[in-house]
């Protein structure tokens, strides 16, 4: 399938391969304009994709880390991109990571945001889900209304809002969500009973990334800690991992920090 996309245009005097952002799980392509709009006075043309069953693309009943990568190679196929960098936060990072070991001559330097190969806990994404799929059940048309719903089992104010981005209004005038609900919720159910290809795929010992790797990591999230940052390590050994003080939505909660380490690190030349 073909991802929808936003391409920005390249700086000026800049001859470096195109970006490819990917958003992470419930997360969609809009979720990164600010951080484009940091990055792109600095860098070449930089690529913000909507993955399937998320935003504007296609849905589909099959959802799982390599059939992800094949739409992104697709998309840079479609742009005429032979190498890119590429951007990936949370589920768009495994799918980058996923890139980089399955076809790693394409991707020119990676950039992996707050997530590793490793299994993480889910129940939280299912408390997601159960209320956005009771907000669509709803038949409601106001966010107050929507927000009311997420705050039952949702404190956090930034993740309702960020969850809330998904919200469109419909022709009959309710409120409903354009991400694929179902094939989300089944490929969250079947990842948390063992039979998901969801999770990440590369088991085969000695398969690894040697290309230049950053890894951006929230000093407030536990995702990339212990045996979690040692497996990733292991399989991209050239890895250099940066901190920034915030939770897991690293690029939302310090933009402009963000958007500072990731443009001096595809733009060093010695790396």
């Amino acid at each position: 399938m073909l991802l929808s996309h936003i391409v920005t245009p390249a700086a000026s005097q800049v001859s470096i391969p195109a970006t490819i952002i990917l958003h992470g799980f419930l997360g969609s392509k809009k979720n990164w304009r600010p951080v484009a709009r940091l990055l792109t006075p600095r860098l070449g043309p930089i690529v913000l994709a909507d993955l399937r069953n998320h935003g504007e693309s296609p849905h589909s009943d099959t959802h799982n880390h390599k059939a992800m990568a094949q739409d992104v190679f697709h998309l840079a196929d479609h742009l005429g991109f032979k190498t890119f960098n590429l951007v990936g936060h949370s589920q768009g990072g495994k799918t980058a990571m996923h890139m980089a070991l399955e076809r790693g001559n394409r991707i020119n330097k990676l950039v992996v945001v707050d997530t590793t190969p490793a299994s993480y806990d889910l129940s939280l994404f299912h408390g997601y889900i159960d209320r956005m799929k009771e907000i669509s059940a709803a038949r409601i048309s106001s966010l107050d209304a929507a927000e009311s719903i997420l705050a039952k089992t949702i404190p956090d104010g930034l993740i309702r809002r960020f969850l809330m981005t998904n919200l469109k209004m419909q022709p009959d005038g309710r409120l409903d969500f354009i991400v694929n609900l179902q094939a989300l919720e089944g490929a969250v159910k079947s990842l948390d009973a063992h039979t998901s290809t969801w999770g990440f795929p590369f088991h085969e010992p000695g398969v690894k990334f040697e290309g230049p790797t950053l890894v951006v990591r929230g000093t407030k999230s536990n995702y990339v800690r212990g045996k979690k940052e040692a497996l990733l390590l292991s399989r991209f050994p050239n890895a250099e991992i940066v901190d920034l003080e915030t939770g897991h939505w690293v690029h939302h909660e310090k933009p402009k920090e963000f958007a500072n380490c990731v443009g001096d690190f595809l733009l060093d030349s010695t790396k």
